[in-house]
């Protein structure tokens, strides 16, 4: 940790020597001397320093939504309740089997991350659903995920079916990003147990995963095992 006693300046040109050789400047400082005692740095040191300094930085984190199946889910649980998901002044993103977003909190919010040294606001949320309809009703649903916050996925839904492509899409979106090196930090808020393949090969890049989905209500054992977090969704997260 840097202090005003013990401070650490690193340059490093890896690929180009500079000349004269790295330098580190250690404290406490001495009088007349205020930015302390300066010694030759080698290599190792440069490695150990940078490294040290590397793990105070913050965890980008992205946030990855199932929401057809997240609003199927909170339709039943809002029905085990007694709760009225109609309600626009507590619940103002919910429309009928095409999205919801629980009462209380932003999609991009820390919360879902509080346990990690992770910025507030995520890297960018994803929302995946489908609708039926024609082209106007895909854009209003797209608006309105879009003015909550969300990076929306839309996808057309033939009436009476499900839509193909909503789980290819998040999975694509998910692996592409982990690989690219954009986040260390997955939420993943999904109970579909289709999804542990995709949370394993998260892992196996390097990355952390945690699960949000209703405990009692459609959740996969082996999805919340296979997390390295697990953080039950309730309606209201206030």
């Amino acid at each position: 940790m840097f202090t005003e006693y013990c401070r650490f300046h690193v340059w490093c040109e890896l690929l180009h020597p500079p000349d004269p050789p790295l330098q580190l400047v250690v404290g406490p400082a001495k009088q007349g001397d205020p930015a302390g005692t300066v010694e030759p740095l080698g290599m190792f040191d440069v490695f150990t320093v940078c490294k040290a300094d590397m793990s105070s930085t913050y965890k980008k984190w992205m946030l990855f939504v199932d929401g057809e199946n997240l609003t199927i889910r909170a339709q039943e649980v809002a029905k085990q309740e007694g709760v009225n998901l109609e309600d626009t002044g507590i619940f103002p993103l919910y429309f009928k089997d095409v999205y919801f977003w629980p009462a209380g909190i932003r999609p991009f919010d820390q919360h879902w991350v509080s346990r990690a040294h992770a910025p507030q606001a995520a890297e960018r949320s994803y929302y995946y659903t489908c609708t039926p309809g024609d082209k106007d009703a895909i854009d209003k649903v797209r608006d309105s995920l879009w003015e909550t916050g969300f990076s929306p996925v839309v996808m057309h839904k033939p009436k009476g079916q499900r839509a193909k492509g909503v789980d290819i899409a998040l999975t694509k979106d998910m692996l592409f990003q982990a690989f690219m090196g954009n986040y260390e930090i997955a939420v993943l808020v999904a109970g579909d147990g289709d999804f542990v393949p995709l949370v394993e090969e998260v892992k196996r890049l390097g990355k952390r995963v945690v699960v949000v989905f209703w405990e009692n209500s459609g959740l996969n054992p082996e999805l919340r095992r296979a997390a390295d977090e697990f953080t039950p969704l309730r309606l209201k997260m206030s």
